[in-house]
């Protein structure tokens, strides 16, 4: 406390004057130039300040969001956090003791399914390395149970996408099976690579059914390509 109003306004001006000259030390630049430089030295780079942002938003404006809010934080995070380095980089932005990973996972339980699905491929990734799954432990057993849940219905709700998906691989394998049955590969000469020879349909017959007129045909064909490569 100050005896008078004009011994405290002289302090308090006293104070400005200090803290202006302060701004102009040699040291306080540095301090400056150094926390600019290591607030775009993070493996999300230019990308960490918008990262940041996001994620205050998520801690702190979470019941004003609408739903299209959360979309595009999640579409941002989904498409620019690509590695494990970059997901580190967020979980710093999460401690555990302001709650980890709650913000995200309070998602599961959005009214909008979207953002839902969305809040679950986000900690999916986490969940995919061993510092992402310790943070994602941390969560209380009802969002754990969420999580889980969550987890075993959008697989169940895909798993026919993922079976016909197969169904057309094993399409494709069986076609490429079935034109490697009827090509026969002529044995390489003296300095001419093996070479493939598309089986007629008499050829696919003989493979078929005589092992021995197939080996005199086969041979035939042999002999021609040999005379015709010289």
């Amino acid at each position: 406390a100050f005896g008078d109003s004009s011994a405290g306004e002289a302090t308090l001006s006293a104070n400005h004057v200090r803290i202006r000259m302060l701004k102009d030390t040699a040291q306080l630049r540095r301090h400056a130039e150094q926390r600019a430089r290591l607030k775009f030295s993070g493996p999300c780079g230019k990308e960490s300040g918008k990262v940041a942002r996001f994620v205050r938003r998520l801690q702190h404006e979470a019941r004003s969001l609408k739903r299209d809010g959360f979309v595009e934080i999640f579409d941002y995070f989904l498409s620019t956090l690509d590695s494990n380095e970059k997901l580190i980089q967020l979980l710093t932005l999460l401690p555990e003791a302001q709650g980890g990973l709650y913000p995200i996972a309070i998602c599961l339980l959005h009214s909008s399914r979207q953002v839902q699905e969305k809040a679950l491929q986000l900690l999916r990734r986490f969940d995919a390395f061993r510092e992402g799954a310790l943070w994602l432990s941390s969560l209380n057993f009802f969002l754990m149970r969420t999580y889980m849940r969550s987890k075993i219905r959008y697989d169940a709700e895909h798993k026919g996408e993922k079976e016909g998906a197969g169904s057309t691989e094993v399409q494709q394998k069986q076609t490429q099976k079935a034109t490697d049955h009827n090509t026969i590969w002529i044995p390489a000469g003296e300095g001419v690579p093996p070479a493939p020879v598309q089986a007629t349909r008499r050829t696919s017959v003989l493979l078929k059914d005589t092992p021995e007129a197939t080996s005199e045909y086969v041979a035939n064909i042999i002999e021609k390509a040999q005379i015709k490569r010289k």
